[in-house]
């Protein structure tokens, strides 16, 4: 019912406009002095069973909608209940919250940034530039220091070492 009377309305709308039209046409002559010839409503005639055609289907499409909104409906859905408490969801949240504090002094990554190759780290207390490639070298150091002993003899006299 909605759609019919859209469609009418949007019809009376559309005839207004064309009478508008057609009689700002008329008053206008053309340049050789004839009048221009106003055509007749059998243009609006067409209109009309144009609109009358497409309005004989509408109640195939609403029975089509009404079909696939009540096949949404009748799917089977399963319901869990689950107990839920918003207080011990409180309670819960500041208790891991102090733990985190308390414990969080080892790093965390938690972005990477625009320019290649850093991400942005931080620590209980401080926030740093993470450079992979610097950590990949030290990763490679000390891998090659664990496989490949290095000898190393003491010195009888130590190196004195001035800034």
């Amino acid at each position: 019912l909605r759609y019919e009377e859209k469609a009418t309305k949007d019809l009376e709308r559309y005839n207004s406009q064309m009478k508008r039209a057609i009689e700002q046409e008329s008053q206008m002559s053309l340049k050789d002095g004839r009048k221009k010839i106003k055509p007749t409503s059998a243009w609006n005639l067409a209109q009309k069973h144009k609109l009358k055609t497409s309005l004989s289907n509408q109640p195939k499409l609403d029975e089509l909608l009404q079909s696939q909104i009540e096949k949404r409906r009748s799917q089977n859905i399963k319901m869990v209940q689950i107990p839920f408490s918003m207080k011990n969801l409180k309670i819960n949240f500041k208790k891991q919250n102090k733990v985190d504090l308390e414990e969080k002094d080892e790093p965390c990554l938690i972005h990477n940034l625009r320019f290649p190759d850093a991400w942005l780290m931080t620590s209980k207390t401080e926030v740093m530039l993470l450079n992979p490639y610097r950590v990949e070298e030290a990763l490679l150091f000390k891998r090659l220091l664990e496989n490949h002993k290095l000898p190393a003899e003491p010195l009888e006299k130590p190196i004195m070492l001035t800034e």
